[in-house]
């Protein structure tokens, strides 16, 4: 199922080149991943769970497009952006479904990597936040929106938001 991945910087500087009606403006986004561990020490019977969760940067990968200097500009000062919002969507029914959501607070572009080869030339950065929300929002049989589950958390404070 085809889908499409925009990726919202809230910064008077950081646009990128999507013409999508909903999200123009921002960076169009090939693929990303993200993710969390915590150590566990159940096979030394000493219970499951040892200490705090690491939550790793948030990795993006795009087409180079007009935001690739300003984002290096942007990790080589050490500038950090109020809000980074993720948004990704899948064709259903008569709407898109935005279906996963993942909104970033206190954000540093932690890197930028450029790399090319006779197809296209991409942009690989990161994104390392203090705060978050993700939310997962289902499509219905019905192609609409089903019930959504989230989670909130404040990286910084080691608690949920």
């Amino acid at each position: 199922m085809a889908e499409d991945i925009f990726l919202k910087i809230e910064s008077d500087k950081v646009d990128g080149e999507s013409a999508d009606k909903g999200h123009k403006g921002e960076l169009e986004i090939q693929s990303w991943s993200w993710g969390v561990s915590n150590a566990g020490s159940a096979h030394r019977g000493t219970g499951a769970g040892t200490g705090k969760a690491s939550f790793s940067d948030a990795s993006f990968m795009m087409t180079m497009d007009k935001a690739a200097p300003i984002l290096m500009q942007s990790s080589g000062t050490g500038v950090h952006h109020k809000k980074c919002t993720l948004t990704q969507r899948r064709a259903g029914g008569k709407e898109q479904v935005e279906f996963i959501k993942l909104t970033m607070e206190d954000v540093l572009v932690s890197s930028v990597q450029l790399s090319s080869s006779s197809q296209d030339a991409m942009v690989s950065f990161t994104l390392n936040f203090a705060k978050f929300k993700i939310e997962y929002t289902p499509q219905a049989a019905s192609g609409g929106k089903d019930a959504k589950t989230e989670f909130s958390y404040n990286i910084a404070e080691n608690a949920t938001a």
